[in-house]
């Protein structure tokens, strides 16, 4: 049994990618099954560096078919290694947009006395977002955030 074992939900949280997305994936035998089934499907770790490599593979121009057969001919040890030699590349979690500090907003816009965190993209994006957000939407503004870096 694998140290690190995920749900589904753990997946999406760390991957940004819909449940729809990583069944696809395991349908189109780009990722392994996962063990058990229903809400007792457990994923591996290498179910993770293949879920974090897929954009990146995809960036570099490959298919899905292109994936697929590059995953099947490493083993887990060499996928571990592909990622890590996207490291320098590869989008980090959500502090790498970069953050202003927090700022009051006390114009007459409707909006004074709100905390507010500016978070800075690419081409002078600037995405204002309330500091208290409840933690649905916080994790939806996150895989947003985590979204805008692969674009960059």
């Amino acid at each position: 049994m694998e140290i690190n074992e995920y749900s589904i939900q753990e997946l999406c949280d760390q991957t940004g990618l819909p449940r729809r997305t990583i069944h696809f994936y395991i349908q189109q035998g780009i990722l392994p099954p996962p063990s058990g089934s229903g809400l007792g499907a457990r994923y591996s770790a290498g179910h993770l560096v293949r879920l974090k490599l897929i954009p990146l593979l995809r960036q570099q121009g490959l298919k899905l078919d292109d994936i697929r057969r590059k995953f099947h001919s490493n083993d887990p040890a060499g996928l571990e290694q592909l990622l890590a030699q996207f490291a320098p590349a590869a989008p980090t979690l959500i502090a790498a947009p970069k953050e202003a500090a927090p700022m009051t907003i006390r114009e007459n816009s409707g909006f004074a006395g709100q905390s507010y965190q500016a978070f800075h993209l690419a081409h002078g994006i600037i995405v204002l977002a309330p500091q208290d957000l409840p933690s649905e939407v916080q994790a939806r503004l996150d895989n947003l955030l985590r979204a805008s870096e692969l674009d960059q």
